[in-house]
């Protein structure tokens, strides 16, 4: 884990933007209410002014990642993709062949789906390498969107028990009264002592860590934040470029009383790190 104080005025911020940029959960319908939309308009200029003051303090190396992640997140606020946004994450939860988005150009459509893959590391059944077919009607305004699933029902429920086994092993590994230090610690301990660093066929979702015991830097990230989502410890899921790489690269921030934190349990493997 690394972090500093110097980052963490700006790692506030962008906190107070997500919450800003995203619908509530499933407790509120998919549009919002007119007076709750101009509050939450307001809010988030309130916000995205004081965003380049705090961007200036953050390592130069660092900036380029978060003007492009902040860039993709600008357009969450727009209703039509919150909305699909739920529609998605309602169909895939299901399983669903096919449902309707109401939304239907490419870039919005790519935008929600890869989205809806970074919150919800649970829905392994579903990963970046699947295909997914998309129809368009009308004008653009809607699509079909019909997602291919990776498992079958059988493989489906050997994986969820391979989880809740996981999520078991961790709560009796945390001693009783345990900080979040301790739990994001003992989450990143055990997911280094469980998988190896090892490009397969599940190796992009948390099945390949903890169904197969294998996987690359996307499955160690996603394992990570649905492990520390169990212990209600605050973490993302993140991607981009690692520094004298010229690879992608997949990890997690995370927040500890009151100050964030880079997790990166991929670079814990030494199958990583060392190949040799």
């Amino acid at each position: 884990m690394r972090g500093g104080k110097k980052m963490n005025e700006f790692y506030e911020a962008v906190s107070n933007l997500f919450e800003e940029l995203r619908c509530d959960s499933g407790e509120r319908e998919y549009t919002v209410q007119p007076e709750e939309w101009k509050e939450a308009e307001k809010n988030l200029k309130q916000i995205q002014k004081k965003l380049p003051l705090h961007l200036e303090k953050i390592p130069e190396r660092e900036q380029n990642f978060w003007n492009k992640y902040l860039d993709q997140l600008e357009h969450f606020h727009y209703e039509e993709e919150q909305r699909a946004y739920r529609q998605m994450e309602a169909g895939i939860k299901k399983k669903e062949k096919e449902f309707y988005l109401t939304i239907g150009d490419n870039e919005s459509v790519d935008r929600v789906y890869h989205a809806v893959l970074k919150d919800h590391p649970e829905f392994f059944w579903m990963h970046n390498r699947n295909q997914v077919i998309k129809t368009t009607y009308g004008e653009g305004d809607y699509c079909m969107f019909s997602p291919s699933y990776s498992y079958t029902e059988t493989e489906t429920q050997q994986i969820l028990q391979a989880m809740s086994q996981a999520c078991q092993q961790l709560d009796a590994l945390i001693p009783q009264g345990a900080d979040d230090y301790v739990k994001a610690q003992m989450a990143y301990t055990y997911l280094i002592d469980t998988a190896s660093y090892q490009e397969s066929e599940d190796d992009q979702s948390i099945a390949g860590v903890f169904w197969k015991k294998q996987a690359v830097c996307a499955g160690y990230a996603g394992a990570a934040q649905y492990l520390l989502d169990h212990l209600g410890v605050y973490c993302i899921y993140v991607d981009g470029d690692a520094k004298n790489s010229d690879q992608g690269h997949a990890w997690n921030i995370i927040k500890l009383e009151g100050e964030y934190y880079y997790l990166d349990a991929t670079n814990g493997c030494l199958l990583y790190t060392s190949p040799s």
